[in-house]
């Protein structure tokens, strides 16, 4: 059962990319046509090629952009979760000191943090206000991840982001 579950997946998962690269080439080709008629299947291959090419280099830069802030997000929380571990360990009072005026810092509605982390930042005061070593390790395995995780190159597939 879970390996058709797997296979149907991947199925669904090359459907979507076809799908995705069909709809996007016949769109451009069909737009360009009103423009100037397609004479010949050179030229419709060749519109239809032009135009995935277009869509697949604004779509790089914009998701590349995306991926990059919550990447940047992911590994400044997984870092400040990395020094509260040490502080901790050590139980270093000036570090903490340090790591809390950071945190005040990033809580602060100058910085240009999303809802969602500045709510991961208001966690990880609260789990240095309670020296909870345990939460802290757990968040820095679960930053990782995420971090990693965005750097998957399935990201820049707009349907595979949507319906994975």
């Amino acid at each position: 059962m879970k390996k058709t579950y797997i296979i149907t997946k991947h199925i669904f998962q090359i459907f979507l990319l076809i799908f995705e690269i069909s709809l996007i080439g016949l769109f451009f080709v069909y737009f360009t046509d009103m423009a100037v008629p397609v004479k010949d299947i050179v030229q419709f291959l060749e519109r239809f090629i032009l135009g995935y090419g277009i869509y697949q280099i604004l779509i790089f830069l914009i998701l590349n952009m995306i991926n990059d802030i919550k990447k940047d997000s992911y590994l400044a929380i997984r870092t400040n979760y990395e020094q509260v571990v040490l502080a901790l360990e050590c139980n270093d009072q000036n570090l903490i000191n340090k790591i809390r005026d950071n945190l005040n810092y990033q809580l602060d509605n100058s910085t240009l943090n999303s809802i969602k982390i500045r709510k991961e930042y208001g966690i990880l005061l609260s789990v240095l206000s309670d020296k909870n070593i345990n939460e802290a390790k757990y968040k820095v395995s679960l930053f990782n991840h995420l971090f990693e995780y965005e750097s998957l190159q399935w990201r820049y597939s707009v349907l595979l982001r949507i319906f994975k």
